[in-house]
């Protein structure tokens, strides 16, 4: 079975590129542009890892965190995080605030899927496996 990756990200351009690197690299994705979405998807569907700017255009990296937190505890810990601003005081200390991993922008497409794959395995160690319901 395919590992399913929700791709969350307000550039359309960053959500096919994405989708097309971890669709090669054998994962199922969905992607949308914003929190809103995400959270619609998350209502219907479950998803072994989460892929999240740190900007998006409803709201910011930690206040979607700690909704995720509070709605969907169990995929707080699948949230890889992406940004183009690693160097902002405010999205380091969003990083250090999750403790979950993050990739600075420009992705380096070989480390996404490693990364994506590394959060499964310390989610489902930790937490068990993600039961994923038929879609």
């Amino acid at each position: 079975m395919q590992p399913k990756v929700l791709i969350i990200d307000d550039d359309r351009g960053v959500r096919k590129s994405f989708r097309g690197v971890l669709e090669r690299d054998g994962f199922a994705v969905t992607t949308v542009g914003g929190a809103v979405a995400a959270f619609a998807e998350l209502k219907l569907h479950r998803f072994e890892a989460i892929v999240c700017d740190v900007i998006l255009p409803e709201t910011d990296g930690t206040t979607f965190f700690e909704e995720l937190q509070e709605e969907y505890p169990e995929m707080a810990s699948r949230v890889v995080f992406v940004t183009g601003w690693i160097e902002e005081e405010k999205i380091k200390g969003l990083l250090e605030y999750t403790g979950q991993p993050f990739l600075a922008k420009p992705v380096d497409f070989g480390e996404l899927g490693r990364v994506i794959r590394q959060t499964v395995a310390r989610a489902d160690a930790a937490l068990g496996p993600m039961t994923l319901p038929v879609d």
